[in-house]
C-alpha cells in the first residue's frame, strides 16, 4: 500500500474506531498470508504519471440509492471474483467471510501484504453483509480503482460520499477514479475539495500537480508537488 494510501486508511480507521480490533484481525489472518503475486488479474492502468488523453469509453454504472441496491450491485461482482479466484486463495480466507465490519478489517491486512485478490474478495463480502460499513465501501472503491476498474469503483465511492460528504479521503478517492478515466475537470473538482478538507493529502496534491502539468502550468505544478512531499 502506498504511504499516502496507508495514511488515509489509518485516518479512516481512527475515525471509525477500527484500530481497536485490528490487532486481532492481524493475528487471525497472518497464518493465511503469503508473499508473492497478488493473484488479481488487473486491467491495464496506464502510466500513473500521465493523465489519459481521452475520456474512457467504459460505462460508469448508476450510483446505488440505498443499501439494497448497493448489495444488488455487488453480488454479481462477488460472484465473478469467486469464479476467477484461485481455489487455494479462496479457501484460505473462507473462514473470514460473513463477519461484517471485521471481514473488512481482515481484508486490509491482506492488502498490506499485497495479496490483493484476497483483499478484494473479503472487502466485497464485507460490503454485501454490512452495506453501512462505509470504511469498507471506501476501501473497496479505492482498491478497484488501483486495479484498473475505476468505472466500477465510482458507484461505490459516490454511494459512500452521500453518507460522509465531509470526508477528504472519499473526495480524494472519487477524484482519483475520475482522473484515471480521463474526466479531468470532474477529478479536479473533487481533488480540490479533498485538499480543502485535508490539507495534508499528498496523493491529492500529486494528482493536482499532474493536472496542472497537463494544462501547461508548470509553476502551479511545482507548487502542488512541493505540498505533496511536505
Amino acid at each position: 500500500m502506498k504511504p499516502e494510501a496507508r495514511r488515509m486508511y489509518d485516518s479512516m480507521m481512527n475515525a471509525f474506531g477500527g484500530n481497536k480490533i485490528m490487532n486481532n484481525a492481524i493475528n487471525q489472518v497472518n497464518n493465511n498470508t503469503q508473499a508473492g503475486p497478488t493473484g488479481l488479474v488487473l486491467m491495464p492502468t496506464g502510466d500513473p504519471n500521465k493523465i489519459p488523453t481521452a475520456v474512457s469509453k467504459l460505462a460508469i454504472p448508476p450510483t446505488p440509492t440505498d443499501k439494497s441496491k448497493l448489495v444488488a450491485y455487488l453480488k454479481p461482482v462477488f460472484a465473478e471474483l469467486s469464479k476467477k479466484m484461485e481455489t487455494s486463495h479462496k479457501s484460505a480466507v473462507e473462514s473470514l467471510l460473513n463477519k461484517g465490519k471485521q471481514t473488512g478489517q481482515y481484508a486490509m491486512v491482506f492488502w498490506t501484504h499485497n495479496e490483493l485478490d484476497k483483499a478484494l474478495y473479503l472487502l466485497t463480502n464485507a460490503c454485501i453483509t454490512t452495506p453501512d460499513d462505509y470504511l469498507s465501501v471506501n476501501n473497496l472503491g479505492a482498491l478497484l480503482t488501483m486495479s484498473g476498474y475505476a468505472n466500477k469503483s465510482l458507484p461505490l465511492l459516490l454511494y459512500a460520499q452521500k453518507a460522509l460528504p465531509e470526508s477528504g479521503t472519499l473526495l480524494n478517492n472519487i477524484g482519483q477514479a475520475y482522473l484515471s478515466l480521463g474526466y479531468t475537470d470532474k477529478a479536479k473538482s473533487f481533488l480540490q475539495n479533498s485538499i480543502t478538507k485535508d490539507s495534508t493529502n499528498g496523493e491529492a496534491y500529486r494528482s493536482m500537480a499532474l493536472i496542472a502539468k497537463s494544462q501547461g502550468n508548470n509553476k502551479l505544478c511545482g507548487g502542488y508537488l512541493q505540498k505533496a512531499i511536505a
